[in-house]
């Protein structure tokens, strides 16, 4: 539950942040959902 809310707070920041590309973004955020099941497991 942790690690889903703090995904989708960082997918929603990485919308707002804009300039990046579309892979870039679903790079990171593959990288960050990594980490969130790494933490909150």
């Amino acid at each position: 539950m942790i690690a889903a809310r703090f995904f989708i707070i960082y997918s929603i920041n990485i919308r707002n942040i804009g300039g990046h590309s579309l892979k870039r973004s679903l790079i990171l955020s593959a990288i960050m959902l990594q980490l969130g099941t790494l933490c909150f497991q």
